[in-house]
């Protein structure tokens, strides 16, 4: 399971009629909100079953660091009523943004 991203041709999009792109921004939507909920659902899952089987799992007490490193990510993308990163360039930005910071891990596709 995935969460929350959905990619779509810029050129395909521009195809569609206005009704359609707004359907499918519609559902995407409700599919966003759909995948978090199944996502935290499988993380607890996931934990409680790690605790279960002797896993410890440590909390971080401090996030100040983390939330420093991705504060430009979130300042550009987290607004109000902004979901989505737009682009996959601007994703890709923001994951060598991310490369070789102490507190994050940056996993590429073979």
């Amino acid at each position: 399971m995935i969460p929350e991203i959905l990619v779509f041709s810029k050129r395909t999009w521009a195809t569609l009629q206005k009704g359609d792109q707004d359907l499918i921004m519609k559902s995407a939507k409700a599919a966003q909100l759909e995948q978090r909920k199944l996502w935290y659902e499988m993380e607890e899952k996931s934990i409680k079953h790690m605790q279960e089987v002797g896993t410890e799992i440590n909390k971080v007490a401090d996030l100040k660091p983390f939330q420093d490193a991705v504060k430009p990510v979130w300042d550009n993308q987290a607004h109000p009523g902004r979901e989505v990163i737009s682009t996959p360039a601007i994703l890709a930005r923001h994951a060598r943004a991310c490369r070789g910071h102490p507190h994050l891990t940056f996993f590429q596709a073979a």
